[in-house]
């Protein structure tokens, strides 16, 4: 960020506002749904923010065969999808970067 950009947002962190009225505490309105998507075995929605940013999750699952190597362990994948490209944001690269995370922890 610019030199000018950085200093416009430690002043506001000092004065305790936020380019949106907020105070540096206060969070913003949100709004939780479950069961969105009646495909799934799980899912939700939250929705937050002026334009609403919408965040979906969902769950499902598929029998199917184990690897011959490992027949008394299952399989699980991992996808994340996107349906909205910002400018800026390197969409596949964020998707790749989790997709490696939840597999190293599972």
């Amino acid at each position: 960020i610019s030199h000018f950009e950085k200093e416009f947002i430690l002043s506001g962190i000092e004065e305790n506002v936020r380019t949106d009225g907020r105070t540096n505490t206060q969070t913003r309105a949100y709004q939780i749904e479950r069961e969105v998507i009646p495909q799934a075995y799980g899912s939700c929605q939250l929705k937050f923010g002026n334009p609403p940013c919408q965040i979906m999750c969902a769950i499902k699952a598929e029998l199917g065969q184990p690897i011959d190597a490992e027949p008394d362990n299952g399989i699980i994948k991992f996808y994340f999808e996107s349906s909205h490209e910002r400018k800026g944001h390197q969409v596949e690269e964020i998707k790749q970067k989790l997709k490696q995370l939840f597999e190293k922890m599972w």
